[in-house]
């Protein structure tokens, strides 16, 4: 959660420079609430310290997510769903020769089909695929508010599976950050068109 809320200062800062409405401010500014909640800050007695790579490394996924709204919304409205089966091609290109060195053996072992097939479709296919949809169908600023529900999501998870315990102030920070998203939703749906 606490990865995934820095690296959301790059859809941050798109939604910031792309709003046009006093509105969007509110969204924004619950939107940083929220993840300022997530955050550990210093001298906090539960919370580790921050190592300072893990941020260099979140901050340039912030870059990288900010490009990726500004440019993806451009080749979604161009290309559609075809972008994302493009980009799967070009990725596996990329990624499937490393793996196949890495544990070739692995791939001819049938248990392994099934758990590869449902970890490529909702960590890449699914995801990706409804990215483009609403990139198309979003403003930068909606869409960019409505990626900050992943730091809520990588919080629960980290919950769930990892057994990280949430304290007052995180779950208000979820409360935050998912009040923006709903908000921000709604009034893009209820503005008038540019």
């Amino acid at each position: 959660g606490v990865a995934i809320a820095v690296e959301f200062t790059g859809p941050l800062a798109v939604a910031i420079w792309h709003s046009r409405r006093l509105l969007d401010g509110l969204w924004v500014l619950l939107a940083i609430a929220g993840l300022a909640l997530l955050l550990p800050w210093p001298g906090a007695d539960s919370l580790k310290a921050l190592d300072p790579q893990g941020v260099l490394y979140a901050l340039a996924a912030a870059v990288c997510w900010a490009i990726y709204i500004v440019q993806g919304q451009r080749v979604a409205q161009r290309y559609g769903m075809h972008a994302v089966a493009c980009g799967m091609v070009f990725a596996a290109g990329l990624v499937v020769p490393i793996g196949l060195w890495q544990s070739a053996g692995l791939i001819l072992q049938v248990q392994w089909w099934w758990p590869g097939l449902v970890v490529a479709l909702f960590s890449s296919a699914l995801p990706y695929g409804l990215e483009m949809y609403a990139l198309k169908h979003l403003p930068k600023h909606t869409f960019s508010i409505c990626l900050s529900l992943e730091p809520v999501v990588g919080t629960v998870a980290a919950w769930l599976m990892l057994g990280e315990t949430l304290f007052g102030a995180q779950l208000l920070a979820i409360g935050l950050v998912m009040a923006a998203s709903v908000g921000s939703a709604w009034s893009s749906t209820t503005a008038q068109p540019d």
